[in-house]
């Protein structure tokens, strides 16, 4: 009698934690990042870190420095952090695919040299929008990868990465990719729109 009731209180542990969004739901509970709501109340207080009262406008706090890895010898544009707006709607920012044949390299260094690295989201971006409604953007996102190119960094001498925001089974992923891969058909960048 008592295992039953032991797999019995089990499978209800089992239930709730697939409801609440499997193992990053209930990390999301626990640390403080998530609210459990009554599901009866017709307005909802909840919303996620980063997000305004409009599931897509993200808030990026432009006055921190995003946390980088321990690998990363050197940011290469640590002026432009701080570029960008302190609000942007993610259903408006424009996806520009690669324009030119060869690397994220070359890419890169034809934006650079154009001046639109500036207008373009780096990490802070590409946090904000994982910590917020990841699944929202996931949706916008598609199977694009986008590069976070304003967040060049350089890891050892002559080797350079960048934050690459990806979809994987409808989540959001950030992932460092060296520039010296082979672009393909979903790399893009991300523009933040003109005001």
């Amino acid at each position: 009698m008592d295992i039953q009731k032991t797999v019995q209180e089990l499978e209800l542990v089992r239930r709730l934690v697939v409801k609440v969004g499997g193992k990053e739901g209930v990390e999301g509970i626990l640390s403080g990042r998530l609210k459990v709501v009554d599901a009866s109340d017709p307005r909802p207080t909840y919303s996620p870190p980063g997000i305004r009262g409009d599931a897509t406008v993200m808030r990026v706090d432009r006055s921190k420095r995003p946390v980088y890895q321990t690998w990363v010898k050197e940011v290469l544009h640590m002026d432009l952090e701080s570029d960008g707006p302190d609000e942007f709607d993610f259903t408006k920012v424009t996806f520009s695919p690669r324009g030119e044949a060869g690397g994220i390299q070359v890419w890169y260094e034809g934006l650079k040299a154009a001046g639109q690295l500036a207008g373009s989201l780096g990490l802070s971006d590409l946090q904000a929008i994982r910590k917020g409604y990841w699944h929202e953007f996931a949706k916008v996102l598609g199977d694009r990868s986008v590069w976070g190119l304003k967040s060049a960094v350089r890891r050892g001498l002559s080797t350079y990465f960048a934050p690459v925001m990806t979809t994987y089974r409808g989540k959001v992923n950030i992932r460092w990719r060296g520039l010296h891969w082979e672009a393909s058909s979903s790399d893009c960048i991300a523009r933040f729109p003109k005001s």
